[in-house]
């Protein structure tokens, strides 16, 4: 299963202890690695993720997600995904990757 790490505090975080966090996390997911980093005005957010691709082998499927302004880091399993997704594609929602058993991300 994919795994994550989450960092913020008022200081900016090193990239030596992101790559030691995202290696950490190397068995977790061995089949991709990202990262996001923002640095405000009175605080510093890192997200680390690593992936364990099993249904959506897509590589825009690579966490953590851009969706507009918003970063998701997800680390689970949706059983009723494809159902879902019959759902809200019936109320006009889209998707950003076709993925695979009809698992993708949702385009808001």
């Amino acid at each position: 299963m994919c795994g994550f790490s989450v960092y913020v505090g008022p200081d900016e975080i090193s990239l030596d202890l992101l790559r030691a966090s995202s290696e950490s996390l190397a068995h977790r997911g061995p089949d991709a690695a990202a990262r996001y980093v923002h640095k405000g005005d009175r605080h510093s957010i890192a997200l680390v993720h690593r992936r364990l691709a099993i249904l959506d082998l897509d590589k825009k499927s690579t966490q953590p997600f851009r969706i507009g302004t918003k970063i998701l880091a997800f680390n689970g399993e949706i059983y009723n995904f494809i159902e879902l997704k019959k759902e809200l594609e019936l109320e006009g929602h889209s998707f950003t990757t076709p993925g695979r058993y009809g698992r993708s991300w949702l385009r808001l």
